[in-house]
Parts: structure tokens; C-alpha cells; sequence
């Protein structure tokens, strides 16, 4: 058969990511967490075979429920996958599996140069024929780049490394790291990473002080080409080297668990980051160091803002650092400031914050250093909450991005265009937010941190809805929760589930969740964040007695249960749809005075997850329930071109849609019945348009109503929008 042309060989290739998560989910009782999955999915290259040892291997283990011993047991070669190891290796012959244990202490990958000197042959003609055996037998094989060889999967590398005896593994390593220093005497700088990896294991032999320095130079190096997970690897040896070899320069110590955690919050391990660096505030209080700490508060604030983390720990430690201020430079004062600033938003304290970047703009006007005054002017930002402060934020915000942009460091603005855009969009001003969606994108590419890149995406994926592309929203919807899985995979499922309620909902497509929804009615707690999501989406289905049961549990206490969060703006809009949708006019007047503050804006949830829409629109509904006329005809007005001058088509046809219902209403009492018309056909040929099959069915129900004659109601639901 191999001698004929209907033969031919297929490279298999290891399960993917999703496809090894289906098979351990299939195999297993209990699925592991997914960072276990993604362990065991790195180790095993997707390895079938290996796959099912290490599962079996897992589930042999007491690790309990704790995620991170298991991640830990994960990363163990388990004996089922050594016998198999062990039976390809017992094929070959000694002078070979010798060759390939000094293979082994290189790495994954070797050249020949290097393993011909350590294994003392003449050269690498006789170097590749005792190759040839491991090479036909598929133990190595030519690196995907061709400049090198490589072991054909990394866990044979270990077996071979871990048969070793210490003393000729620790002879190896300094073998090759005298070697790669000779080889690479005038650029150094090379093969740093490598070079702190032998040295380090080469211990006791050499100098620990210069394996320290090494895997320092190399963990800064990787930082400079955003290489992180080569400097995690290089920081954590850096400090593994120090724990064990130095302990007593734990000033030194403390220097590197702050470049451990600022690479930790780029690299998106944020839990990791805030213990790492509280871990240095702790060191720096028994050092009595007040510049460490300092320090370590920053990065501490600054890696819990990115993740919505409460404020009140990184207050208290900024305001424990500011108590010794009178010992630092203006430029650390004024970092210190605009972090109390934040974290002070992020705990409800926001007079104190104000208060802090008054503090921190001043005195960094008086530097005249363009960084720390864009630090303070940036500082107000996260303030979504205020909306007294808005055109506050958006003026600090246009004199920050200025400020970086003269400088000429745009890397700055990732701190700043998140909320900048939500603060645009809510402003109205969708060509200015477009504009800095696309640099905010740039930026977050070039800096590659997973945060800044997920933000972007998240502000991409809102434009897109708002002006209609749903396939592109969608789309981009799910790059964002893939990402976002990276550093945060609870708000990530949060941001994604709704960002997909808003796009099955303009698809008319609600129905698709109807039997998860029939589950969660009365189940989930009034103080979630979807109690208000749920009322709506009922009322849009036609779900009357559920919709009136989720939206009493928000209106017994006039809406005071919903949090003052993100969501709130958000959640009032929603209670307010219901409220109009359902009639209850003794509520609307507390709805209608709840959103005043934000009338002429853009309704944005949270770090810029979806938008809904012009604030009129609610308003234009709960002053037609309150038969309130005037109010009414000008809050439709104001939705209608809000939404036109943003080019929300979707948007707009809803704002037209309501509008239209209630000049149908007024008809019957000399109303202007063309004007219904009017804004009921635009509002039908926009959904037909854009496939907004809800939206489409409730302007035609409208419109059999008007043929008939009869004004529509606001206070009855027209039609599924589901």
C-alpha cells in the first residue's frame, strides 16, 4: 500500500482549545475550571492520548474544589503518559537517548552547534546520524522555522530531562551557559531569556548574584518588546533567585514584585497582580519604606480600576502613602493624587475624589511635565455616574488626550479612551467617538495588553449596533468576550450576555431565549443587575403576569433597590420601557424625575458594553402615559434627532415608532393622524431595512390600527417584539 499513488500521509495535529475543553467536558463527571482546561491543553498540546492520562491523572488527586492546585497537578507528567514516553524512548539506541538527554537540559528546542559541543563529537555530520534515529522514529524533528531542531512534543522533553541525575543536569546548565555567552559575546542582549535560565539552574556552580542580574536584564527586556509572558517567566525567577540565594536584599525584593505585578496587570492576571502587589506593601511597611509603598499602592489601585475591583482597599492604602507625601517628589504626589481620585470614584466617595484631582491638577500645572498632568486630568474619568459632571469629564478628558498627543506618547490615552468614548457616545458626539474608537484600537494593538484590547473591541462592537451592522456586532461581540475571558471571565459573560440581548432584540429574535427565561422568572434576586432586563424582556414577548411580577419586585420601593452602579442608568430605562408598557402611571412620575438629569443624552452601560438609545425616548413615553402633551411632543423631538445626528438608523426607528403612537393617540382629539403616519412609515421602512423583524410586526399592528381608525394606547403592549 505505501508503494502506491493512492497512499498518501496526514499529519495529524493536536485538539484545539474548544475542542479539547468538549472532550475533557465529555469525559469528565465534573469539568475542570477553564484555566485547568487551558493547562492541561498547553502541556498536552492537544494530544489526545495525553489528554486522557492527565484527566485520569487529575481525577486521582485531592485537590478538592481549589482551581489552583489543580492547575498545579496539571502541570505534573503523569506515570501513564511516562510509560508511553518510556516505550518510544526504550526503541532507540543508548548513544542516542544520551544524545537526547543533553538535548533536553537545552530546552525544547536545540540547534546543532551548541549540542555538538556539549556532547564532544567531531562535528554535525556525525551529530545528525545519531539523529537520524530519533528523527525517524519522530522524537525530534525540524523546528517549524528550519533553523533549528526541536522534540516532537514538549512532555518527551521532560521525561528525558527529569531521568537525568542533578549533578550532570547542573554540569549541563553551566555548560550551556558558558557557551552561550562565548557564542553571543557581542549581542548579549540575544539570548538574555536563556541565558537566566541556565545560569540559574547551573547553581550552586557560578555566581547567584549574576544569575539575579541576568534574569533582571531579561524580564526587563521582554517588557520593552511586550513579550509578557516571557517576563512573568523571567520576573519569577528573578525572584525565586533572590528568595533563595540573596534573602537579604529585600529591598531588592520588593523592586521586583512591583515589576511582577505591572506585568501581571498588562499580561491580564489581575487577581495575581493585586496580591503581588499588596505583597510589596506588606514588605515595605516592615521595611519602613515609604516609597515602596507608595509605589505598591499605585499599582495596586491601578490594576483594580481595570477591573471594576471597589475602592475602598486601594483608598486606604494611597491614603496610608499620602500620610508620608512630605518625603516624596511632586511627581509621585501627584500620582498618588490622581490614583485617590480613582479609587475614590470606585467607592462612592466622589467628593473626595473631586477634591483629590483639584489637588493633583494643580500641582501639576505647576510642574509643567506633560505626564503627570495628563495623569490628573484623567483621573476624573470613571465618574459615569455623575452626570452633572459629564461636560467636566469631557473637557479634562479633550486636554488629556492633547496633552499626550503633543508629547507625543498616545500609549498614554489606554487609561483614557475607554471612558472618553462612553462619555462621547453619551454626549451625542458618535463622530468624535468613532474617530477615537479607531485610535483607542491602534493604541491597544500596538501596546498588546488584553484589557485595552477587549476595551476596544467593546466600543467597536457598540458602534456597530447602534448603526445597525448586527452581523458585525455580533461578531465582534464575541472576539470581545473571548478576550475578555483573559483577565476577567465573570463580566466578561456578563458584557457578552448583554450585548447579545441587544442584538436579539432588534432582530426580533427574543423568543430563542424564551425557555431560559421561563427558568430564571422568580428565580433571580431583586438585587440582580437582570431584574430589570428580565421585566422587559417579558413585556416584549407578551408576557404580561411575569413581566408585572419582576418589574413590582424594582417599583415597591421606587426603584431604590437598583444600584447605583454601571447598570443604573441602564436599568432605569429598562423599568421605565415596562412601566410605559404596562400603563402604571403612579410610577411614571418618579421614572420620569429619575431620568431628568440625563435628558438630551445617550443612554451608555457601563465601560461602553451597549447602548440604547436617546434618554428622550424614555421620557417621551412617560410623559405620554402622565398625558403630559407638551413634554411628550418635545422629548420625541429631541429623541428623533439625537439618534439621526448619531446615525443610529435602529435607534431612530424606534424613537419614530413611539413617537408616532402617541400622535395616533392624540388623533381622536384632533390630533395630526398624517404626522402618526408619517413617522410610522419611516419608523417600518428602517426595521423591514435593517431586519428588525419585533419592531417590524409592532409597526404594523400600529398601522392596521390606524386604517381602522383608532388611536393607540401607550399603555398596551402592539404586538410581539420577540
Amino acid at each position: 500500500l505505501l508503494n502506491t499513488r493512492q497512499f498518501c500521509r496526514l499529519p495529524l495535529q493536536g485538539l484545539s482549545l474548544d475542542e479539547t475543553e468538549r472532550m475533557v467536558a465529555a469525559a469528565s463527571a465534573v469539568t475542570p475550571p477553564p484555566a485547568v482546561i487551558a493547562t492541561m491543553h498547553r502541556r498536552t498540546e492537544g494530544n489526545p492520548l495525553y489528554l486522557v492520562e492527565t484527566l485520569r491523572f487529575l481525577q486521582q488527586g485531592h485537590c478538592g474544589n481549589d482551581p489552583r492546585a489543580t492547575a498545579a497537578r496539571a502541570e505534573t507528567v503523569p506515570s501513564g503518559i511516562r510509560a508511553v514516553i518510556g516505550r518510544r524512548l526504550n526503541q532507540l539506541s543508548a548513544p542516542c537517548c544520551d544524545l537526547l538527554s543533553i538535548a533536553a537540559c537545552i530546552g525544547r528546542g536545540f540547534d546543532l552547534p551548541l549540542l555538538a559541543d556539549l556532547a564532544g563529537l567531531g562535528g554535525e555530520a556525525e551529530l545528525l546520524g545519531r539523529l537520524d534515529e530519533a528523527l525517524a522514529h519522530r522524537i525530534v524533528e525540524v523546528s517549524p522555522s528550519g533553523a533549528q531542531y526541536q522534540f516532537s512534543h514538549v512532555l518527551i522533553r521532560e521525561v528525558l530531562y527529569d531521568e537525568l541525575p542533578a549533578t550532570r543536569r547542573v554540569a549541563l546548565h553551566g555548560r550551556i551557559a558558558e557557551s552561550l555567552q562565548a557564542r553571543h559575546a557581542g549581542a548579549p542582549d540575544a539570548v538574555l531569556a536563556p541565558l537566566a535560565y541556565h545560569a540559574a539552574a547551573a547553581l550552586p556552580v557560578g555566581s547567584p548574584a549574576r544569575a539575579l542580574d541576568i534574569a533582571q536584564r531579561a524580564a526587563a527586556q521582554a517588557v520593552t518588546v511586550m513579550a509578557y509572558e516571557e517576563a512573568l517567566r523571567c520576573y519569577r525567577l528573578a525572584l525565586q533567585l533572590q528568595e533563595r540565594w540573596l534573602p537579604a536584599e529585600r529591598a531588592r525584593h520588593g523592586a521586583l514584585l512591583l515589576a511582577l505585578g505591572a506585568v501581571q496587570m498588562h499580561a491580564g492576571e489581575n487577581d495575581a497582580g493585586a496580591a503581588t502587589f499588596m505583597e510589596a506593601a506588606t514588605l515595605a511597611r516592615s521595611l519602613g519604606d515609604a516609597e515602596l509603598f507608595a509605589r505598591a499602592a499605585l499599582g495596586f489601585e491601578n490594576n483594580g480600576w481595570r477591573i471594576s475591583r471597589p475602592g475602598e482597599e486601594a483608598a486606604a492604602l494611597l491614603e496610608e502613602a499620602l500620610a508620608a507625601a512630605d518625603r516624596f517628589d511632586a511627581a509621585l504626589r501627584v500620582d498618588l493624587l490622581a490614583a485617590l481620585c480613582r479609587a475614590c470614584i470606585f467607592c462612592g466617595r466622589q467628593e473626595q475624589a473631586n477634591a483629590a484631582q483639584r489637588s493633583a491638577v494643580a500641582l501639576a500645572r505647576e510642574l509643567a511635565m506633560p505626564q503627570p498632568l495628563f495623569k490628573a486630568l484623567a483621573a476624573i474619568l470613571p465618574a459615569r455616574g455623575y452626570p452633572e459632571q459629564l461636560d467636566e469629564r469631557l473637557r479634562c478628558a479633550c486636554e488629556a488626550f492633547d496633552v499626550a498627543e503633543r508629547a507625543g506618547h498616545l500609549e498614554w490615552v489606554d487609561a483614557l479612551t475607554g471612558w472618553y468614548f462612553g462619555d462621547l457616545v453619551e454626549k451625542g458626539s458618535l463622530d468624535a467617538a468613532r474617530s477615537l474608537a479607531q485610535v483607542h484600537a491602534r493604541v491597544a494593538d500596538a501596546i498588546r495588553q488584553p484589557f485595552m484590547q477587549a476595551m476596544g473591541l467593546a466600543s467597536l462592537t457598540l458602534l456597530a449596533a447602534y448603526e445597525g451592522r448586527f452581523a458585525d456586532s455580533e461578531r465582534l461581540a464575541g472576539e470581545t468576550f473571548t478576550l475578555g475571558q483573559r483577565f476577567l471571565a465573570g463580566n466578561a459573560q456578563g458584557a457578552y450576555s448583554l450585548q447579545i440581548f441587544v442584538l436579539r432584540r432588534q432582530q426580533g429574535r427574543l423568543g430563542e431565549v424564551l425557555p431560559v427565561l421561563r427558568g430564571l422568572v422568580g428565580s433571580v434576586p431583586r438585587s440582580s443587575l437582570w431584574q430589570p432586563g428580565l421585566a422587559l424582556i417579558c413585556t416584549e414577548l407578551d408576557l404580561h403576569e411575569p413581566a408585572r411580577e419582576a418589574y413590582e419586585t424594582l417599583a415597591g420601593d421606587g426603584f431604590a433597590s437598583i444600584a447605583r452602579d454601571g447598570m443604573w442608568l441602564t436599568n432605569i430605562v429598562f423599568a421605565a420601557e415596562v412601566c410605559a408598557r404596562l400603563g402604571d402611571l403612579p410610577r411614571a412620575a418618579t421614572l420620569y424625575r429619575l431620568l431628568a438629569p440625563y435628558a438630551g443624552r445617550n443612554v451608555v452601560t457601563g465601560t461602553n458594553i451597549a447602548c440604547f438609545g436617546a434618554v428622550d425616548r424614555y421620557r417621551g413615553m412617560l410623559a405620554a402615559l402622565m398625558g403630559d402633551d407638551q413634554n411628550a411632543a418635545a422629548h420625541f423631538a429631541a429623541a428623533a434627532a439625537l439618534d439621526e445626528q448619531g446615525g443610529s438608523r435602529p435607534w431612530l426607528a424606534h424613537s419614530r415608532f413611539e413617537w408616532a403612537r402617541w400622535l395616533g393617540r392624540r388623533s381622536g382629539n384632533g390630533g395630526d393622524m398624517a404626522a402618526a403616519t408619517s413617522q410610522l412609515d419611516a419608523a417600518l421602512a428602517i426595521a423591514r431595512g435593517l431586519g428588525m423583524a419585533g419592531l417590524a410586526r409592532r409597526c404594523e399592528a400600529l398601522q392596521r390600527v390606524f386604517e381602522g381608525g383608532a388611536g393607540a394606547s401607550p399603555a398596551r403592549p402592539q404586538g410581539r417584539g420577540g
